[in-house]
């Protein structure tokens, strides 16, 4: 957890579990081949606003 923002951990924590919830999401989450590949997909999946 990042030092001086619990908040925005768990939000972000909160966020990641609700993606995780989708068949969608799982199975691309799954593929991912290292870590780069799991932020992308994060970023993709980041609601635009």
């Amino acid at each position: 957890m990042p030092s001086g923002e619990p908040e925005n951990h768990l939000q972000c924590l909160r966020w990641i579990s609700t993606l995780a919830r989708s068949a969608y999401f799982r199975r691309f989450f799954l593929d991912a081949r290292d870590e780069a590949a799991l932020r992308e997909l994060l970023r993709e999946m980041t609601p635009k606003t």
